[in-house]
């Protein structure tokens, strides 16, 4: 939620300080949710689930990264 605002906010009043702050915010509750989703999984005898979903978070992060630099350029 506070991703989806921040990220809005940084939209409305053209700040690309404000937007990849979105952006980052929102690559942290991606990396939150795979923590409980891979923890989940190896509870339940799935244990090859961890190191996918970590390579799944690395992606993330990086594509998320990728989008800030591009906003912070071109602003």
């Amino acid at each position: 939620m506070a991703a989806v605002i921040r990220w809005r906010a940084g939209r409305r009043l053209d700040s690309p300080a404000l937007i990849a702050d979105g952006n980052h915010a929102r690559a942290d509750g991606y990396v939150s949710a795979g923590i409980v989703v891979s923890t989940a999984s190896i509870a339940i005898g799935l244990p090859i689930a961890d190191p996918i979903i970590g390579l799944l978070i690395t992606g993330l992060i990086l594509h998320t990264t990728w989008e800030s630099w591009v906003t912070i350029r071109r602003g």
